[in-house]
């Protein structure tokens, strides 16, 4: 794969990181051109978005560590080396989501619409940290006939193998498109956020069927720990979506 964008003497600029922080400034850009057309504090709102990236990457790096235990238990400097790839979407979404509702509660602002603003921006963000992974040949999936199937190095076996990665960029980019298509529609407050929420761990739910890579072994019902946080999310999601709706449908 290419771990590796750029070496230049002893600096070494990793695909993974430069992907990362092309989505991030990207994320944030769409954010605050939303930012623009409302009365937020903008500074309050740069600082939500730095909150987030912070609590995502170190809550998504922690749940990794924390799944691969006895591999880091061994090689613990290991665990800080975010270059080499190694997150879990959901370990950051749950650090992410408690992070951003305390600081949106001590700056006072409205946790239901900051994150249907920063919806959209999560999603686009998403496809960066995916395309970063299939760079860096982690995340891969199982064997494929298909066409446009990839051997990933890093798991040894040659093996032509479904590019899951892709796969769930492309996802991340549809939902960010349909993420913006229903901001601009003004929907009732909160059901942006569950919409995406819903859309993502929809398709998780399904994708992880064809992950061969660990995934910290079965959980509920056989199924992997990602599909059964993908079931919560789901559930959650609805529950939020039809109270977003109850209470339009009451103001109205």
């Amino acid at each position: 794969m290419y771990p590796l964008l750029l070496q230049l003497g002893p600096i070494k600029i990793p695909t993974y990181g430069a992907l990362m922080a092309c989505g991030f400034i990207l994320a944030f850009t769409v954010a605050a051109q939303k930012t623009e057309k409302k009365s937020y504090d903008p500074d309050n709102v740069a600082n939500l978005f730095f909150i987030i990236v912070l609590s995502s990457i170190l809550g998504s790096r922690a749940l990794f560590v924390a799944l691969r235990w006895e591999h880091f238990l061994a090689h613990p400097l290991q665990a800080f080396m975010l270059w080499r790839g190694g997150l879990v979407f959901y370990g950051g979404l749950i650090s992410a989501v408690v992070s951003s509702m305390a600081y949106c509660r001590y700056t006072k602002l409205p946790i239901a619409e900051m994150s249907d603003l920063l919806a959209p921006s999560l999603a686009l963000g998403h496809v960066f940290g995916r395309l970063g992974c299939f760079a860096y040949g982690c995340c891969y999936g199982a064997a494929t006939t298909l066409p446009w199937g990839v051997v990933f190095p890093r798991d040894g076996a040659r093996v032509v193998r479904h590019p899951t990665q892709l796969y769930e960029a492309l996802a991340e980019l549809l939902i960010f498109y349909l993420l913006t298509k229903l901001y601009e529609r003004k929907p009732p407050t909160g059901s942006v956020m569950s919409t995406y929420v819903l859309l993502y761990s929809t398709f998780r739910f399904f994708v992880e069927f064809i992950r061969a890579d660990n995934r910290g072994g079965t959980f509920l019902f056989g199924l992997s720990i990602a599909q059964n946080t993908a079931l919560l999310l789901i559930l959650g999601a609805l529950i939020a979506l039809s109270l977003s709706l109850k209470h339009n449908r009451l103001k109205g």
